[in-house]
């Protein structure tokens, strides 16, 4: 199986992901690690459930539902690499286009 190594994107040196994940509560923190690390060992066999790639493009959410919150990160594929772009706390049902234009911007 391939394994797939993940790598977070940093514009102008600024790690946005680790920005957001700083914020979080040390719980939240863990769970979305927890799925990061899944998806580097299952790669594009993750569960549909955790993931979903949006249509006509190559930009995929990872989906993690923690108590009454659910969270995004936003990463694409680039052969063995998973590159993650940008994550949300979601607060709709629908992602936000402006979040999903910023992922696909970085």
């Amino acid at each position: 199986m391939l394994k797939f190594e993940v790598e977070f994107y940093k514009e102008k040196g600024k790690n946005l992901i680790e920005e957001f994940l700083n914020n979080l509560t040390k719980k939240e923190k863990a769970k979305i690690y927890k799925f990061i690390y899944l998806l580097e060992e299952k790669g594009l066999k993750m569960p549909y459930e955790y993931c979903k790639k949006f249509p006509d493009s190559k930009l995929w959410e990872l989906i993690i539902d923690y108590g009454t919150n659910t969270f995004r990160v936003f990463y694409i594929y680039d052969n063995s690499k998973i590159i993650l772009l940008h994550a949300i706390r979601k607060k709709t049902k629908k992602t936000p286009v402006s979040d999903k234009e910023l992922a696909k911007k970085e």
